[in-house]
């Protein structure tokens, strides 16, 4: 694992797009994640941040590893003149996954103490090591919509990009993934982690609900499932 840590630098249909996509893949088999003897919290208020920060902060002094990714509308009309921000962050410790509400309820917290203490701890903090896919794009839409996090994520600690892992594989030991075929994996119709996913257990991840529009509360219960589903395996 070491050696893999990176150091931080026009339609005639009335469905959506996202319900279109969802209905072309409702009939793939796809890779079902276990939901037994998990928690997924939706942290809107005060109480269930509170609980988020304890249970990041339970084992100060110990080494943890932080499971990461996060979520937003997306832009399907590009001269749109919305701007694309982070939504919801989800973060993954143990069997507990906190899907926080960044846009509603997180940018309305003290800057100064509530939202710097969660940022220092994630990307800041010498005891803690992120577990992410494609940190690179997060990051840059983190710094975008909620400058808070500018300074800690800069601030050179430690992060496991499975992305990077994933491409060094394929290349320097392709055999160690037992799904891997003979074929480039550009050439695969799964991208990203679900392609990782397939890579290791032979079926894809299901990512239609990434398109949905994460803006809207309450969350419907397939997206809070998808979110916190990422993390469960």
């Amino acid at each position: 694992v070491q050696k893999y840590i990176h150091i931080k630098q026009n339609s005639v249909s009335n469905s959506t797009p996202h319900e279109q996509i969802t209905k072309e893949k409702s009939s793939i088999d796809y890779y079902k994640i276990p939901l037994e003897n998990n928690e997924i919290i939706f942290v809107d208020s005060m109480p269930t941040y509170e609980r988020l920060l304890n249970r990041l902060f339970k084992d100060n002094n110990e080494e943890i590893f932080i499971g990461f990714d996060c979520e937003w509308k997306p832009v399907f009309n590009h001269t749109s003149t919305s701007k694309q921000r982070i939504s919801v962050m989800q973060i993954a410790l143990g069997n507990e996954i906190f899907l926080l509400d960044l846009l509603h309820f997180f940018h309305t917290c003290d800057a100064e103490t509530i939202q710097q203490r969660l940022a220092n701890r994630l990307f800041d903090d010498d005891h803690v090591t992120l577990l992410c896919y494609g940190f690179k794009t997060d990051a840059a839409m983190l710094i975008a919509s909620y400058p808070i996090f500018n300074r800690a994520l800069f601030s050179g600690k430690t992060l496991l990009d499975l992305s990077f892992v994933q491409n060094e594989l394929l290349v320097a030991n392709r055999d160690i993934f037992p799904y891997a075929t003979t074929n480039n994996t550009l050439s695969s119709k799964d991208k990203g982690l679900s392609e990782f996913v397939r890579l290791c257990f032979g079926k894809s991840l299901n990512k239609s609900e990434q398109c949905s529009n994460w803006e809207r509360r309450p969350l419907r219960n397939a997206q809070t499932l998808y979110a916190g589903k990422i993390f469960l395996d």
